[in-house]
Formats: structure tokens, sequence, C-alpha cells
């Protein structure tokens, strides 16, 4: 039986430590963590593990869809705390739920195909992570074909391709990314394994479902770059120079939390670094607005440290930020700019990246030029900001004077 006394004695500190942290968790988040702490606490019911909890959450709330519920996030995390004694730090956990089960083997035929997806795929256009994701995909699905007792590429027929997308209630448990992973893997081996090709044009045709993003606007960004060069606003060196290489080079921010001393070229003025995210270098011009405001930070406000990155915590002098605090220094920005300070406005560093390429779109700089700006290793990491770009989307629209809109005279209130 799962032991839950250290949980019950201890939950407080991890909630403290949410809502007092490095990294700035919502409130509604802390308070839906304390909710499903207090669930596990009160249960009537006795479980053996996490997963054993997890697994009666599904079932109580009658649906197929256990891989979508936000509860499996928290129950990670709470998981990580009670057993682990790991704090959440807004990275992915640690331990996840589910990670010593005991996974059927492949067979010859299926392994085959892992293998030499692993062989063939160019890891210069994709990180490691992605290259793991689609071969966790391409396992999860010859799995459930094994489980068909189905042995060979050449017996799978569509219904047990659509048995993996689908329920037996027709309810989807599996959507747009699943179907794009698994997809890639199948078409990178199709030339040394014909028969995955039939497969991946088998593969139902799903919808990509996007979030609308809510984009930083011209006079957001206007009020962002005037607070960030007032002196008589409340904002550390650190913070302004965080802000300024977010709104001028579109850096990611672990970018941003590795950058280093030696990757500043002073003298010819420019930025070289090493991706946190694809391993390969990127060379960016440093403008003189970029120049002073890390000369400003490193002269009057970073520690003296040995530490060869640029940005330190300023109460320890040999520690290094994470990402999370560039998030932080963005949300100390906005609020001096007054600007989304709705509970539901979304905030982060992503959106200075989307605005940038966004920018470089509207004033028609080849897409080339734009992904090498921002670091891309493959050329259609591009195609999510084009969604974006008004001015020429506008060009694409019909005149609708040419379709005039007759009124009844009935009906116009005359």
């Amino acid at each position: 039986m799962l032991d839950l006394t250290n949980l019950k004695e201890s939950y407080q500190k991890l909630i403290n430590y949410m809502k007092e942290g490095d990294y700035p968790y919502s409130s509604s988040y802390i308070q839906s963590v304390e909710a499903e702490i207090k669930k596990i606490l009160n249960t009537d019911v006795q479980f053996d593990s996490y997963e054993d909890y997890y697994l009666y959450r599904v079932r109580k709330t009658n649906s197929t869809k256990q891989y979508r519920f936000p509860f499996k996030s928290h129950i990670t995390m709470i998981m990580n705390f009670d057993i682990h004694n790991e704090y959440p730090s807004g990275q992915i956990c640690k331990h996840q739920l589910f990670e010593d089960s005991q996974q059927t083997p492949l067979c010859e035929n299926f392994q085959k195909v892992i293998n030499v997806y692993q062989a063939l795929v160019n890891r210069n256009e994709k990180n490691e992570k992605t290259c793991q994701d689609e071969i966790r995909e391409a396992e999860h699905f010859f799995t459930k074909m094994q489980e068909f007792d189905i042995f060979d590429i050449s017996s799978i027929g569509e219904r047990d391709i659509i048995s993996y997308f689908m329920n037996e209630n027709k309810e989807m448990i599996r959507g747009y990314s699943c179907r794009w992973r698994l997809k890639r893997v199948l078409e990178t081996v199709a030339n040394e394994i014909t028969e995955c090709n039939r497969i991946a044009f088998l593969l139902p045709t799903l919808k990509e479902h996007r979030k609308n993003i809510q984009y930083l606007s011209d006079v957001e960004l206007n009020k962002i770059k005037e607070v960030i060069l007032d002196m008589s606003v409340d904002l550390s060196f650190r913070t302004r120079a965080i802000g300024t290489l977010l709104v001028y080079t579109g850096l990611r921010s672990v970018d941003i939390a590795n950058l280093k001393l030696g990757d500043i070229d002073w003298e010819n003025d420019t930025i070289k670094i090493i991706q946190s995210k694809t391993s390969n270098p990127l060379e960016l011009p440093m403008e003189a607005m970029i120049g002073n405001a890390l000369y400003s930070y490193i002269i009057n406000e970073r520690p003296k440290s040995e530490q060869p990155f640029v940005f330190l915590k300023n109460k320890q002098k040999d520690s290094v930020i994470g990402k999370s605090a560039v998030s932080i220094a963005v949300n100390k920005i906005m609020d001096a700019a007054n600007i989304r300070m709705n509970h539901n406005d979304r905030r982060g560093t992503h959106i200075f990246r989307h605005k940038l390429a966004s920018s470089m779109l509207e004033e028609s700089i080849p897409a080339p030029v734009i992904s090498a700006i921002l670091g891309h290793s493959s050329p259609h990491s591009l195609d999510t900001y084009v969604n974006t770009d008004f001015v020429h989307l506008k060009e694409c629209a019909l005149n609708v004077e040419m379709f005039p809109i007759y009124v009844d005279k009935e009906d116009d209130g005359s």
C-alpha cells in the first residue's frame, strides 16, 4: 500500500516552494496541484502506487482520453516530491509515471524499422529529443500491432491502423502530433523498407489543432522598449539586458541563460553561441543597443565571479540563472510597462521570438535569412510564423466589392 505519511506532513513545503521558488507558477496551477494532493490524502480507496491512483482518477472521469488529462502532470509532480524528494523547476519531471513498467520487446521485423530510422535520421535537422519522441511513437504503434497478433509490416491493414488512433466507441485517443511523429519515422525508412510507404499512406487524416496565441502588438513592443531604456523605472540591469536580448535577437530563453562571456565578440560586434535546442552554431550581429545593455550589466551589477556565464544570480555570485529567471524578467518588464495585466493574458519569452519573425516576414525578408537569424535547423520551423504575416495574407484576400450586399427594405428598419 502506498504510504502517504510523508506527503501529509510535508506537502505544504511543495506548495510554498511553488509560490516562492525561482520558477513562476501561476496561482491557478498551484491551487490545482494542492487540490490534487487533498484528493490523494482524502480518498477512501487504497493504492499500491501513484500509477494506480492515476488510473483510478482516469476511470472516475468516464473517458478514454487518459493521456490528455491535466492531472497527470500534477500527479507526476507530487510523486517526484513525495517519493524522490524532487522539487519542481519548470522542466520535465525527472521521474515519470509508468517509467518502470515493462514494455513488450518488438519483434525482429518491427525493431528493424526503429534501427533503420536511427541510422538514417538527420540529426542536423532534429534535436535528440525530437528523434526520441518519434522513435517512442513508432515503438508504441508497433507494440499495439503486436497486441493484435501482427508481427509483419505487410500484414498491417487499414483497420489495424485506425484502431491505433480510435477506440471501440469511435473516439479519437491519439491526435495530429502522434500521426505526425509516426509518419516521419515511416517516411524516413521508406526507401529501405518499402512497405512503410503503404502504412504512411493509410494513416488517417487528422486536423492540427493550434491554440490562438496572443501575439505581441506594435504598441506593446514599443512600451516594452521604453521601460527598458527608462532608467527611472525600477528594473535591474540584468532584467534590462535580458529584455533587450529578447526584443532584438529573438534568442530562446535557455540560450540567454547559457550565454557566456566568451560568446560576446566586442571587437566585431557579434554574439556566437551553440544553441541548446539544436546544438547548431549561431552568429548574430550585436547592435549598439544590445552591447550597451550587456556592458551596463557586466560593469555595474554582475557579481565578481570566475563563472564563464554572463548572467548570474545577484545574491549568489557563483550561481548561474536558469531559463525560469528569464521568464521572471519578462514579467517584471511587462508589469513596469503596464501591459498584459489580466489573469489569462499570455506572457513568456517565445512571444518576442514570434514577434521578431513575423515582423521580418512583413518586411518581405527572405525565409532563409529569417531562419538563419532565428537559428532554425529546419526550414519548416518557419511555417508557424507565416500564419501571422497579416500584411501578405491580406494580399491574398478577395475584394468583396465584386459581391455587393443587397438589403431587403422590409428588414432594414425603414
